[in-house]
């Protein structure tokens, strides 16, 4: 009877010698070699050998990225002449539908004029909805801590907006590198991408009504934290 529940345990083989051993046995009975040791040897072998993967398909997809974002200087006049390996300033001219916004990201420009004046109206017509949002909300921020301390933080509100002035340039342009990015790994085809990536970007009209709609909404939390906090 015991021959029997022994035939029908599990097997493995010892690495070692090759002989059979039960599945609960620890030491190899004709060689002597541990089994639970062998055991762990082969699982971090193939551990090892899964990061070896991992890393080189990481390895391939920066090798694909410097290659499609290879530095070239503008020739937009000549954009149809290699459409397989296009530069990145072609991208960004096809995201912002402007060679202004390049030639302000290739001269590295430290300022925007809408960005610091109207930046709601100005990221939402940018299509930066997120961000007018995040704006939005940070100014009601700053309005709550001015009623909660009864002290006024103008100087502040005054700094958020020449932050925007600064930085408007930089954002739009994570903002345009972002959704390029996103899109040439998913896509090969040049086409796609070109098409792709002019609808994500560019501008939109119903986006300066979102950014006036985020200036209300943000005017009438402005007024509830008055109403409750006075």
């Amino acid at each position: 009877m015991a021959e029997k529940e022994g035939c029908c345990l599990e097997a493995r083989y010892c690495s070692s010698c090759g002989q059979r051993a039960s599945m609960t046995a620890r030491f190899c009975e004709s060689c002597g070699r541990s089994l639970e040791q062998q055991a762990n040897q082969q699982q971090a072998h193939r551990q090892q050998t899964y990061q070896q993967q991992a890393n080189q398909q990481v390895n391939h997809q920066q090798a694909y990225q410097q290659r499609v974002y290879q530095y070239q200087a503008p020739a937009w006049p000549n954009q149809q002449s290699n459409p397989y390996d296009v530069p990145e300033e072609e991208w960004l001219r096809l995201f912002s539908h402007s060679v202004k916004y390049v030639e302000k990201w290739h001269k590295n420009s430290k300022w925007n004029w809408p960005s610091f004046l109207f930046f709601p109206l100005w990221s939402g017509y940018r299509k930066m909805y997120a961000e007018c949002a995040l704006y939005i909300g940070a100014i009601v921020m700053l309005v709550f801590f001015e009623l909660l301390l009864d002290h006024s933080l103008r100087g502040v509100s005054i700094g958020i907006a020449i932050s925007n002035g600064i930085l408007g340039n930089k954002i739009y342009y994570r903002k345009a590198k972002k959704e390029i990015d996103h899109i040439l790994l998913l896509h090969g085809d040049p086409e796609i991408r070109r098409t792709l990536i002019q609808q994500k970007g560019g501008t939109s009209g119903w986006g300066i009504v979102y950014g006036i709609v985020m200036i209300l909404i943000g005017a009438f939390l402005q007024v509830f934290l008055a109403a409750i906090l006075s």
